[in-house]
């Protein structure tokens, strides 16, 4: 197995298209197709389910890409240290989930990139619980997600502020409105929720474990703000950040109905590691997210 096998399957897993992805590396999609091809002769299992829209992953594919993923991170951070490490210095890494960079992360990098102009800033997005993998591997910098979070004593936490859910629905469910819903009854209609393995899920599903309920969700998506549009279109109900839904709210293509059982507040939180010493860059950053916080109401 070559290097360039894993750097061609990584790029092509990025673009789920071969297409786009020889485009990207600028060289022809017969080579990329190629190494495709042998890379899969050798491991002895196909990576890519192709289709005319472009190829998708096979679990074989989810797991091999987890791994060279991580590599590939590895090696571009060493080449960016290796050939400007001034500007290693300056480079900020945030980990982020979807849910931050729609609601809290703006204006905080607004106000940063005023304060400090020539720092360069990388935003990583991916599942609170990735991105934790991501600061522990030392791939990021900082983290700023939606809690819960495993428990691990190298990550200072440091809560910012809390955030409220709350139960939606198409205006094809609005004969719900003057009803209390309980969690059981979530049931009887389809239901939208995270996939396994996120924050946001391990959040509802300890709720439903308090309550003794067994909640079989209809849909299943990877990102929070995939379930307002989800809802709107009323494919189902789903239970979201309140901050997610404010316009939808105000316009009527979506619904907030009752619910009987109080939905637990969840928090932002920062994270960084304990046993690494910050830059100065990242000191400042953290120091201005706190005093950010500290100045809510």
């Amino acid at each position: 197995m070559t290097l360039n096998y894993c750097y061609f399957f990584y790029f092509v897993a990025l673009h789920r298209n071969i297409t786009q992805a020889a485009k990207y590396l600028n060289i022809s999609q017969p080579s990329v197709s190629r190494a495709i091809a042998l890379l899969e002769e050798e491991l002895g299992k196909p990576l890519f389910i192709r289709s005319k829209s472009g190829v998708t992953l096979t679990e074989d594919g989810e797991i091999f890409f987890e791994y060279v993923s991580k590599g590939m991170k590895w090696l571009q951070k060493a080449e960016r240290e290796i050939t400007d490490p001034l500007l290693m210095e300056e480079t900020l890494t945030i980990g982020v989930s979807q849910l931050t960079i729609r609601t809290i992360l703006p204006p905080i990098l607004q106000k940063f990139s005023m304060q400090h102009p020539d720092v360069n800033m990388s935003i990583h997005t991916d599942s609170s619980i990735e991105i934790i993998k991501h600061l522990l591997e030392d791939l990021i910098d900082v983290a700023i997600i939606p809690d819960p979070i495993d428990h691990n004593p190298d990550l200072e936490i440091i809560s910012l502020m809390d955030i409220s859910s709350i139960l939606i629905a198409g205006t094809k469910y609005s004969f719900l409105t003057d009803h209390t819903l309980t969690l059981d009854e979530l049931n009887r209609y389809p239901f939208i929720t995270l996939s396994q393995g996120t924050a946001g899920r391990r959040w509802l599903d300890s709720l439903c474990m308090k309550h003794s309920i067994d909640l079989t969700p209809s849909i299943e998506v990877p990102s929070s703000d995939l379930i307002v549009p989800l809802v709107k279109y009323n494919l189902g109900i789903g239970i979201v950040s309140d901050v997610l839904t404010k316009k939808e709210l105000e316009t009527g293509e979506v619904i907030k109905l009752t619910l009987l059982e109080k939905l637990p507040k969840r928090t932002f939180i920062l994270c960084y590691r304990r046993s690494k010493k910050l830059s100065r860059t990242c000191e400042h950053f953290v120091k201005l997210i706190q005093e950010s916080f500290s100045e809510e109401p």
